[in-house]
C-alpha cells in the first residue's frame, strides 16, 4: 500500500514537473506511408515534433542492416523555422524485416517500448543507428504497421542520473482512425541510454490517448525527491535555446 501510494505520488510529480504543454515532446503531424523503389517496399514515417526550444541537428544519417551492412534507408532529421523538429524515416521493410529482433524488445534503457504505443504482440525489430540511438519496425504491410526511433541525447545524460531506475514518459496522439503517433522521453541513471522516443502506428483500430509512466524496480523512499529535482533539471534544459546532439 505505501509502495502504491509513492508510486501515485511520482506519477502526479511527473505530470506537475515534465507535461506542461511548453516542455513536453510532443507530435504536430504524422504520416505514415510506404513508396517502391527498384522493386522494394519503403516504409516512410514522416513526423513534426516540438521540444520546446531545443532542436534537432541538421543530420542524415544512413539505416544498415547489423550484419551485412546492407543500406536499409536513412534517417533525416532537420529543424524547422517555426521552432518544431521534421523527423523523417525511410526504410525497406523486407529486407529490416531479416534482421535480428533481440533489439526490438526494448528501449535503450530497457524498459519496454512505450505502452501508450500498444504494440500488443506485434514483432519489432531494432535496429541500431550511430551511438546510443536506435530505429524501429514491426508489424504488417496491410495491417497493424509500427515505425519509430530512439534517439539517444548525451545532454540528458546529467539531468537524469539522480534518478535511481529506469523511467518512460509517453503520450500517444491519435491523428486518424487509423493513424497515431507517440512520442516522449526516456531516461536511465546509467550514461549513453537517455533520449527521445518518436513512434507512429498504423492499425485498422482506432488509438487512444494515453500516457505512460514505468520504473524497473521498486520504488525507493526517496523516489519522489529524486524525481521531482530531476525533472526540474530537465525543465530548464528544454526551456534552453540549443541544438540538440544526436548520438
Amino acid at each position: 500500500m505505501k509502495q502504491s501510494v509513492l508510486f501515485l505520488s511520482m506519477i502526479l510529480a511527473l505530470c506537475t514537473t515534465a507535461c506542461s504543454p511548453k516542455d513536453t515532446v510532443k507530435l504536430k503531424g504524422v504520416d505514415l506511408g510506404t513508396h517502391e523503389a527498384q522493386g522494394r517496399t519503403y516504409v516512410d514515417f514522416e513526423a513534426i515534433v516540438l521540444m520546446g526550444r531545443l532542436h534537432f541537428p541538421n543530420l542524415e544519417v544512413p539505416i544498415r542492416h547489423p550484419g551485412s551492412l546492407q543500406t536499409l534507408g536513412s534517417l533525416l532529421l532537420q529543424p524547422l523555422d517555426d521552432g518544431s523538429n521534421r523527423f523523417f524515416l525511410s526504410v525497406d521493410f523486407e529486407a529490416a524485416s531479416s534482421i535480428d529482433p533481440a533489439l526490438g524488445l526494448s528501449l535503450p534503457n530497457g524498459r519496454e517500448l512505450p505502452r501508450a504505443l500498444d504494440a500488443g504482440s506485434t514483432r519489432m525489430i531494432g535496429i541500431p543507428i550511430l551511438e546510443a540511438s536506435r530505429i524501429y519496425l514491426g508489424g504488417s504491410l496491410k495491417s497493424d504497421l509500427i515505425v519509430g526511433a530512439a534517439l539517444g541525447i548525451p545532454a540528458l545524460d546529467s539531468v537524469t542520473q539522480s534518478i535511481p531506475f529506469p523511467l518512460n514518459l509517453f503520450f500517444s496522439y491519435p491523428f486518424s482512425p487509423e493513424v497515431s503517433g507517440v512520442a516522449g522521453l526516456y531516461s536511465s541513471p546509467l550514461r549513453g541510454r537517455n533520449g527521445v522516443g518518436i513512434f507512429a502506428k498504423k492499425s485498422l483500430s482506432p488509438s487512444k490517448q494515453a500516457f505512460s509512466i514505468s520504473a524497473a524496480n521498486p520504488l525507493p523512499k526517496d523516489a519522489e525527491r529524486m524525481t521531482t529535482v530531476s525533472l526540474i533539471k530537465l525543465d530548464r534544459l528544454l526551456q534552453r535555446n540549443a541544438t540538440l546532439k544526436i548520438k
